[in-house]
Parts: C-alpha cells; structure tokens; sequence
C-alpha cells in the first residue's frame, strides 16, 4: 500500500498491525497533515461480525470528543476494504511505558486519571471499552493518556437514553456476544467477562484496575501459565497488596486499586467519575506532602554550611566521581542499556514512535554516502514462529557490515529500535545518521527458505536494489555472503583485499538455528531467557563443537548471567567462560566478538586491566563499529583513568548507536569523570529521556545533580529511579547532603537489609562519605569476596580523599591492580 492514495490519504508507511486492523501513517493531502488509516485485514472483509465490529468502532469512538481518546476523523471504502482516518499519535504504548518495572507513583496517579476520566465520557455516551489493557493504551510525547482501539466496545441501544448505570447492560440484546463467549484479553478481563455474562461499565473498572496494578508493582495482579489458569484466578483468587511489591506505594492507593479490582460488582466502583475523583484527591494529599517536605527541606539546607561548593563545571566538589561507580561493562546495570532491556523484565524499548523522542533528537548533519542501517527483518512465515531467525539474519548481516573500515553502520540496539517504533525510512535514516536503509523479509517452509532483501535511499525512499533469494536452509551462509556483496557493490565501497567479511558456516543448520534463538533470548534480558538460551548455546556446540561465534554466545552469556543475576559459583563460571573464550580465539582468531570475550573475562572477572586493554583493541581493530566493544574499551579506559582515550571511544559509541540511551549513558559516565559537569548531565538526561524505565540511569542523574549543588533536585531523579537499590544509595547520599540524617539511615538500612551483597560496596561508599573507614571497609572486604568486578570501582568513591591515606584502600587498589 506504500505510495497508493486511498481517498484524499496519501499512504507514507505501515505502522503496525492487530487483531482488528492494520495501520498505515498518510498524508491527509488537502489539510496536509499527518494521519493514521486502519485498514480491516482483508481476510476477516468476508466475515459480517468483522464488519460490524469495525463499524461499531467508527461508531462508538467518532460519538466521543475526548483529550483522552484517539480522535476519528473519517471513514471510508477502499477496493470493498473499510478504513478508518485516525489522529497520529507519537508516542509510546503503556505497555512500553510500564517494561515491566515499576512506574513512578506520580505517573500511576497522573495516567490513571487521564484514563478514568476518558472512560467516564465514553460511559455516558453509552460506551464500554471492554478490552482495556497496556498495548491499548497510548502515552504520548508530552506524557498524556489516550485510550486507543475501541473495536471490542458495545453501543447502548438506540432506544436507551441518559448515561450508562452501573445496573443497566449498555447495549440491547440484538448487539450481545453469543453466550459463553469472551473478547479480550484474558489478562485484563473483569470476572463477570471472563464467566461469559453481559457486561456494564463496571467492567472497565476492573480492567482500570489491572492496569493500575500493573503499572504501580511492574506485575498482573492474576497469573496463570495458560487461559484456563488465569480465569481460575481472576474468578476465585484475591490479589496481593500491590504494596507488598512495592513499598513505594501508599496504603491509599492500595485501597483505591483492590476496590477497583473487587470480583464482587456491588463493592466495586460504581462509576469511573468516582475512581477518578479519588486518584485527584490523591494527587492532591501527595502534591500537598511533596510541597510541605519540600519546603522543610529548603529551610533545613539553607542552615548548612557548604563550603568550596562550586557548581559549576569543574572536579571539586564533594561528589565528584560517583557516577563512574555506573562504569560501563564493569558493573551496575547500565551493561543492559547495550542489550535494551532492564533485568528481570522485557526488552525495554521505551522512547517514542515517529515525531518524538528519540527521533526528534536527531542530528542535521548530512549523512555519510557510505552509510547504511539495517533493519530488522520481517517474519512472513504462515506461523510466525521464524522471529529469531528474521532477527538473526539482519544481525549477522549488520555484523559482516560493520567489519568494513570505511562504511557506516549503526548498531543493533539503534536498529532494532523500529521493530516496536515503527517510522518513516526519512525519519530512520535521519535518526540514525545513515543515507541508506536495508529491510528485507524471511519466509521459511520447512527446508525451503525465501529471503527478500531490499536498499532504499533514505532521503527520497528510491529502491536503489533489491533481490529475492529462493534457497534451501543449508544454503543461508552462502546467501548472507551474497547479500552483503550486493550491498557493498550498491553502495560503491571500494574494498581493500581480504576486506569483504564472510558469514561463519557451521556444519549443522540446527546448531545455527538453536544460535540465533539463544542470542534472541539473551537479547531480553531477563535471568529466565538466558538461562535457556545458555542451554540452547550447549546444544549447539555438542552438534558443532566448532563454531565460534557459539562459543563466544556463552562466554558472553555466563558473564552476564553472574554478573548480574549472581548465576553459578564464581570459579566455575570463570573456568567456563574463560574455556569458551579461548575455543573460541582459537577457531577464529580474527572474530571481534571472541577478543571481546576474552577482553571481558580479563577484566571483569580477573581484574587484568592491561590484558583486558589490549584485547579490546584487537577487536576494534577487527570492527571498529562495533558498539558494545567500544562501550567496554571506554569503560576499560575510565579504570585505567585515561579520561582523554575514555571520552573518544564514548563519542565514537554514540556515532555508532545514535538512539540507544546505553550509549549517552556511558558518555555520562567518562564526563562526569572528567568533571565535565554540564556535559555529564546532558548525556545522562539524555539517556533518561530515551529509556525512562531504565534501571540506574536516573540515579546517576541524580549524582550529577548532587556534584552540582542541587539535592533537593537529585532527591527527585532518585525518587524516578526504578531499581530500589540504586535508588536508596542515591537517597542515603541525596539526604546526607541535606542534612536529613533519619532520612538517609532509613535508605542505608535498606541497603544493608535488602542488598548486603550486590550493593556492598555502595554502602561502604556512603559510610566512607561519613568518615568511618572501619564500617566502610568492612562493606568494602565483603564486596570484594563476591568477586563480580564491583570492587574495580571503589577508586570512584565520592569521598575518596577522607580514607585513600588508609594503608587498607592502598592495598585494596593493589588487589584489584587499579593504577596508582
């Protein structure tokens, strides 16, 4: 449909596709303005309830002028297909938003009253949405609820009048889902609609309530492995306290969000106007607490005396060096910013879909001739159940790419970003910095493989090649060394001898299947997902013990296993990892990954800076675009304290991965390092603005702030932080800065209760911070028995001038072999 006009709708892109349609952003060419036409998929056009459903929608949300809900502008027929003409939102879906972490309470109250207010309009114009849940909710730029997707809604009947009741069905039997059935989704549905009955608008304020559930603790109040599973649950099981998950949350909202999930009608909500008007008294009593503590904080910090604190852009200041405890690759959580997930929860790929966020921030430099992204490939498999193989192939494809010297490619976490961001191959290429633009499809029957590749401009979309390639399975390294080729002909790279990479064969198809799904995994990251595909890496290399790449998998794997999820005892990960790094320099001594591997061992896990150094430059030198090594090398340089070789391998890692927030993020780090203060707080808000769920992010902002001579403002940033344990050591330090000694032993017993090992050294950082090097060293001997490589970094301490004169911090840097 790319390029056809529907009506007066110029189609420019598809956006996405669900159950009820397919999206595509148009150009409405009489008010020039941007759109989004929904199309009914043409396989449900022969069916009458599709049909009717899509005109119930048009019907049902056209009726409502709401700031709230996604506004219908038109409707219309294309060849016998109906359409929908829709405001273009940019954004992000709450789903997104919530990443499976916790949100800020602030925001849980703010949303949840935009939506409640939404619903209550479409309650009285006799409307109930009846499939409330994350992915049909939309967060936009400036961070307003809109309520999308009123497809599954019934309308009240012509011959009803006034607003909906809470007793009265809102629509007449002629409009009734036949008995038993159920619509939705099984997560997000009230009892009543999981039983099959009619539903009212107290529906909805059961699925309000999920949703606030789910957005206050990061987790569904009702679990279930399957269907039947979770409607046991939703029918029979009482939901847990959303405090007991997180202690953030107030007992008032407690309250408000059980009664909203109350199985029993009459002891629910009755209205959403009333669970509205208890969240704005809420806002209100918070707003009211926030400003009185606020203003006892300002009348206590005035009375400190502060001395030699210069908040402006130098090193001298009583917080400087904190952030470098954030050291990419070494330890805290910002190593996830290069795999774009948080750990313990779903990729996260928070930031905004085209006109906001990450491509707003795009640079106006023209983009290098010799430059290309790759995007992920499409699965048009009948099953879709080739993802990991669509994924894998454009990854190996941008991996094989990247090793030419003189051609640009961004990274994966930059690339990847539009597969859940879907844009315009302008705004891509303009995000990325790229004038070209690969996109291909990847259709797998059995043996028989269909790879359709294509390499548009991506100023003026021109299709400058494309091919399709009909092979069998055993034949895909041959067709990955073939695509590449076309490409670097397209593009007009002249190559030197020896440059033109070529794919890594193995001799079993099923080891390279088993690869990309245990890469697929590891991209998720969550502990589960690694662990498996930890187990699938084993696979592979029993049926291929010669497969490098699959040997540097799990190198990778089990240090990211241990380091972050505290997997397996530390001498047996280190023999493994240190065995699979080896096998794997061994089989391919010229693979970048596999001296990243061993560069990672070195460091990481022995503490040998000057090993680790040198193999990260031999990876660079292999692929020098490649952006987790140069995020490691940057980190490796930071320890090494050479600031000036630090800050050009971030630059450069931000060249490469232009919207990934791990990138500004470890560009904060090396800034804040340098004392570059105002620079260091760019990067870091930078990255919070592209990642707002991300674990750490905000906590270094925070520390920035406090270098600056502003806690009361990095209380705030701490308070955002979505990792209790970096968000009670910013507390700890945020409060003793202030002089609210209660408040931040409150935050370092939590530390002490909660994170006795993976936050040791932070509290023997905030007890060095209090002068009292026996309780600091204390916590600093025990971190260094964990021996997961957070020791590398107490040469970062914020007070480091009242306890380096200590024969013990001596030794302790002599351990860790830090330079003097």
């Amino acid at each position: 449909m790319i390029g056809t006009t529907v009506a007066r709708y110029k189609i420019l892109s598809r956006l996405g596709a669900g159950g009820m349609g397919v999206v595509y952003e148009a150009e409405d060419t009489e008010l020039g303005r941007r759109v989004a036409l929904k199309f009914l998929p043409e396989e449900t056009t022969k069916s009458a309830d599709a049909l009717e459903r899509f005109k119930r929608e048009a019907r049902a949300v056209s009726a409502l002028n709401h700031p709230h809900i996604c506004t219908i502008h038109d409707v219309g027929m294309h060849d016998g297909v109906p359409f929908l003409v829709m405001e273009k939102i940019s954004g992000q879906t709450l789903r997104h938003a919530i990443g499976g972490r916790p949100m800020p309470i602030d925001r849980v109250i703010s949303l949840g009253e935009q939506i409640a207010d939404a619903l209550d309009a479409a309650h009285r114009a006799g409307i109930v949405h009846r499939d409330l849940k994350p992915a049909n909710l939309f967060v936009t730029d400036r961070g307003d609820a809109k309520i999308l997707d009123f497809g599954l809604a019934k309308m009240a009947s012509a011959e009803a009048s006034g607003p909906v009741t809470a007793d009265a069905p809102t629509v007449a039997g002629e409009f009734l889902t036949e008995a038993g059935t159920t619509l939705g989704t099984v997560a997000y549905m009230s009892p009543e609609q999981a039983r099959g009955d009619v539903v009212d608008a107290r529906s909805d304020i059961f699925s309000l309530g999920v949703v606030l559930y789910e957005m206050a603790t990061g987790r569904l109040p009702f679990e279930g492995a399957n269907s039947a599973e979770f409607f046991a649950a939703i029918l029979k099981t009482e939901p847990q306290e959303p405090s007991r998950w997180n202690s953030a949350i107030p007992a008032k909202l407690d309250e408000l969000i059980l009664k909203a999930l109350e199985k029993d009608l009459s002891l629910r909500y009755q209205s959403a106007a009333d669970l509205r008007g208890d969240l704005l008294r809420l806002r209100r009593d918070a707003s009211s607490a926030s400003a009185m503590s606020a203003r006892d904080s300002t009348d206590r910090y005035e009375k400190i005396s502060v001395k030699g604190r210069d908040s402006s852009d130098s090193r001298s200041g009583l917080w400087f060096g904190v952030g470098a405890i954030a050291l990419a690759a070494l330890a805290g959580l910002g190593y996830f910013a290069t795999r774009g997930g948080t750990p313990g929860s779903p990729k996260s790929d928070s930031g905004a879909v085209a006109g906001g966020g990450a491509l707003a921030s795009a640079s106006n430099a023209v983009a290098p001739e010799h430059s290309i992204a790759v995007l992920p490939f499409s699965d048009m498999s009948e099953k879709k159940d080739q993802g990991y193989l669509a994924d894998g192939l454009a990854e190996e494809l941008m991996g094989m790419l990247s090793r030419i010297p003189r051609l640009k490619v961004p990274a994966r976490t930059s690339s990847f970003y539009f597969k859940d961001h879907p844009a315009t191959i302008a705004e891509i290429g303009k995000a990325l910095g790229v004038a070209n633009i690969l996109e291909g499809s990847v259709r797998k029957s059995g043996d028989a493989l269909r790879i359709r590749v294509e390499m548009v401009r991506a100023d003026d979309g021109y299709r400058v090649w494309s091919e399709t390639y009909d092979r069998k399975l055993d034949d895909i390294f041959k067709t990955q060394d073939e695509i590449a080729g076309a490409v670097v002909k397209a593009l007009e790279v002249r190559l030197l001898e020896g440059e033109m990479p070529r794919a890594t064969p193995t001799t079993s198809q099923e080891a390279y299947s088993l690869y990309l799904q245990a890469r697929a995994l590891h991209y998720r990251g969550t502990h589960a997902d690694n662990v498996t595909g930890i187990g699938h890496l084993e696979r592979a290399l029993e049926l291929d013990p010669n497969f490098a790449p699959a040997w540097f998998g799990l190198a990778d794997a089990l240090i990211f296993d241990y380091v972050y999820f505290g997997g397996g005892s530390f001498e047996k990960v280190h023999a493994r990892a240190r065995s699979a790094a080896e096998t794997a320099l061994r089989l391919d001594p010229k693979l970048a990954d596999a001296h990243l591997a061993m560069g990672r061992v070195l460091g990481e896990l022995e503490w040998n800076w000057t090993a680790a150094d040198a193999e990260l430059r031999r990876a660079l030198e292999l692929d020098p675009n490649n952006f987790l090594a140069l995020w490691v090398a940057s980190g490796y340089a930071l320890v090494g304290d050479r600031l000036d070789e630090a800050l050009s391998l971030a630059e450069r890692a931000v060249a490469v991965d232009s919207i990934g927030y791990g990138a500004y993020w470890g560009l904060g780090d090396v800034q804040l390092r340098r004392g570059s203060l105002v620079d260091a707080e760019a990067a870091y808000r930078k990255a919070s603005g592209l990642n707002p769920a991300s674990a750490g992010v905000h906590a270094w902002l925070g520390v920035v702030l406090l270098e600056r001579g502003r806690p009361q403002e990095a209380v705030t940033a701490f308070e955002h932080e979505t990792d209790d344990g970096w968000k009670q050591y910013g507390l700890a330090l945020a409060f003793d800065a202030l002089g609210h000694r209660s408040e931040a032993d409150r935050a370092l017993a939590v530390l002490e209760n909660d994170f006795p090992d993976s936050r040791a050294w932070s509290i023997g950082s905030i007890y060095s911070c209090r002068q009292q090097p026996d309780r600091a060293f204390s916590w600093f001997d025990r971190a260094y028995r964990q021996r997961d490589g957070q020791l590398a970094l107490i040469r970062a301490d914020p007070c480091v001038g009242k306890i380096e004169g200590d024969t013990r911090y001596k030794a302790l840097r002599k351990k860790l072999n830090l330079p003097e």
